[in-house]
């Protein structure tokens, strides 16, 4: 999106925080809401319509910010931090193509094209939660879905935005609180002292002696 003003760079020795910079002004989404959350029926208009706004995916790891912090929590200082360091890089990138600092490049001009330069931060942190962009990329989505949906059946507009409201936001949630991937624990392996619930009586005393229906030893 903004390889105008970095592929050119990339040609260049840099420093590695430089090349840093390069890869992380990459956004994760470009929303077109041009058409979306227009005003309907008793909906106000939304206020993400008529914009296109840059997103940015980001988690939040479990880590000493849940025990230190005292003004915000973690997840609210971690969403600043993106939205001001979106910027910064842009500034930066405007240096490395040779504009004096603090200037205002062609890099910061096209950023603020997109939403006035206001990245849109999806962040989930280590305990699911999630903050108000979060919230209003949700009610963007409902509000569309519920205006489809009241085009062909009736019903209370108001109830039905609240109803998808409510699955993305259980999508969502459940997908938040899944564990991090990683190798399962070992299983213990049955030993004959487990018997299997619900197998026949008969056999599970043939698997109680380590042996099954035929009085063969069971291989485990």
């Amino acid at each position: 999106m903004f390889s105008a003003y970095t592929q050119v760079l990339r040609d260049r020795d840099l420093p590695e925080e430089d090349i840093r910079v390069l890869n992380k002004i990459i956004p994760d989404f470009l929303f077109d809401l041009r058409n979306a959350g227009e005003a309907f029926e008793d909906m106000k208009q939304m206020g993400l319509s008529g914009v296109t706004p840059l997103s940015e995916v980001k988690t939040k790891a479990p880590n000493s910010d849940y025990h230190n912090h005292r003004d915000a929590p973690p997840v609210a200082a971690r969403h600043a931090e993106i939205a001001r360091d979106y910027l910064k890089r842009a500034a930066r990138v405007v240096e490395l193509n040779g504009h004096p600092p603090g200037s205002d490049g062609k890099m910061i001009a096209a950023l603020k094209r997109y939403n006035g330069g206001r990245v849109l931060v999806f962040l989930m942190d280590a305990f699911a939660e999630m903050l108000e962009d979060v919230s209003r990329i949700c009610g963007i989505i409902a509000h569309d879905l519920a205006r489809t949906h009241v085009s062909y059946y009736n019903g209370d507009v108001k109830r039905t935005k609240c109803m998808y409201r409510q699955r993305i936001q259980k999508a969502w949630g459940h997908t938040a609180h899944r564990p991090r991937l990683g190798p399962s624990p070992p299983q213990p392996r049955p030993g004959p002292h487990h018997l299997r619930p619900g197998a026949p009586r008969r056999q599970q005393r043939g698997d109680a002696d380590g042996q099954g229906q035929s009085g063969r030893p069971l291989l485990l």
